[in-house]
C-alpha cells in the first residue's frame, strides 16, 4: 500500500517563541497571526452556510449545496433535452429522507429548487 500524503501547512513562525528574539515586530506579528485566523473562521463560516443549506421549492426540501446544486443542474439539462415540461414528473432523493429513497415531484420543482439553491449561495458569496 502507498503512504497516504496529508496536506499541511507548515510555517517557522508558527513555532517562534518571542520571547527568544528581539529583532521580532510582536504586535505585526500577532496582527498577521489575528488577520490569518479571521480569514480562515470567514471562509469556514462561508462555506458552512452553502454546503448545510436546505430550500424549500413547493413544500419540497432539497439540500442546496454545491453538489446538489450540479446534479440538479444535470437533471434538469437532460430532461429539457428530452423536451421535458415543467408539469413533467421526476424522481428525487430530498432532504431529510434515507439515502436512495426517492420522492415524485416535477421538473418545475427541482428548477425552483435549483434557482433558490443559486440565490443563497450568491446571497453567500455576496453576489448580487
Amino acid at each position: 500500500t502507498q503512504p497516504k500524503l496529508v496536506d499541511e501547512t507548515y510555517s517557522p513562525w508558527d513555532e517562534l517563541d518571542p520571547n527568544l528574539v528581539t529583532w521580532l515586530d510582536l504586535p505585526t506579528w500577532q496582527a498577521e497571526q489575528d488577520a490569518e485566523a479571521a480569514l480562515q473562521a470567514f471562509k469556514a463560516g462561508r462555506e458552512s452556510a452553502i454546503q448545510t443549506k436546505v430550500v424549500d421549492a413547493n413544500g419540497h426540501l432539497f439540500h442546496a449545496d454545491l453538489w446538489s446544486k450540479t446534479q440538479m443542474s444535470e437533471a434538469i439539462a437532460v430532461l429539457w433535452d428530452d423536451g421535458g415540461l415543467d408539469t413533467d414528473p421526476v424522481e428525487w432523493s430530498l432532504y431529510g429522507t434515507g439515502s436512495g429513497v426517492m420522492t415524485t415531484i416535477t421538473l418545475g420543482d427541482l428548477k425552483l429548487a435549483r434557482k433558490l439553491a443559486q440565490i443563497n449561495m450568491s446571497s453567500v458569496w455576496g453576489i448580487n
